[in-house]
């Protein structure tokens, strides 16, 4: 996946990334308040990095472009309009992709029945249909590790997504990167689509 930018205004990223929590709770592949959309802002003024997150307790189709929150890579929230703060877990997962991984404007998180089925077994995803091919050799994999609140966890993430776009966390859901928030959640719903198809 070539370095990824995004020209759109801030107040653009925030609709289009509150439209993702939408489109993935009218599709059904949310759960409850326990996963997460994230989208990569550009630096702060120091050069720190931010990026918008789901304000905690929300489900999905609660969240909008104006109840985003603005975290950055310490954790510290810049900006809160709903004053919940954010999931600590989601925090770790998608601060440790957005500061490497600088082709990910968007961060996409699920827990789908499928997609936990299948990153519970040895073999993960196997190209058996049109819409797995676009993955055949193309998944990365992370050992379940509990809950991630441990924020050395983060380099072991990233050391085992590499350079790939699409990871399965083991026992817990999959993960996918896009260079564009459409992007990302079009990989999403294809990855849900061939999980299903397997399964099926």
């Amino acid at each position: 996946m070539p370095d990824g930018t995004t020209d759109l205004p801030v107040s653009a990223l925030r609709r289009d990334l509150a439209a993702a929590y939408r489109l993935i709770a009218l599709e059904g592949m949310d759960d409850s308040i326990y996963t997460h959309i994230s989208a990569r802002l550009p630096d702060g003024p120091d050069g720190e990095k931010r990026f918008l997150l789901n304000p905690y307790g929300l489900r999905f189709d609660e969240v909008t472009a104006s109840n985003l929150v603005t975290v950055d890579e310490t954790g510290a929230v810049i900006d809160d309009p709903y004053g919940s703060g954010v999931n600590a877990a989601g925090f770790t997962i998608h601060s440790a992709v957005h500061m490497a991984r600088h082709d990910a404007v968007c961060v996409l998180h699920t827990h789908t029945v499928a997609g936990v089925a299948l990153s519970s077994v040895r073999e993960g995803l196997l190209p058996l249909n049109q819409w797995s091919a676009q993955f055949h050799n193309r998944i990365a994999f992370h050992d379940y590790e509990g809950i991630a609140l441990d924020l050395a966890e983060r380099d072991r993430i990233v050391d085992d997504l590499g350079r790939k776009y699409v990871m399965f966390l083991r026992n817990h859901g999959v993960l996918v990167l896009g260079r564009s928030v459409g992007e990302a959640v079009t990989y999403a719903m294809n990855l849900e689509r061939s999980c299903q198809a397997q399964i099926a």
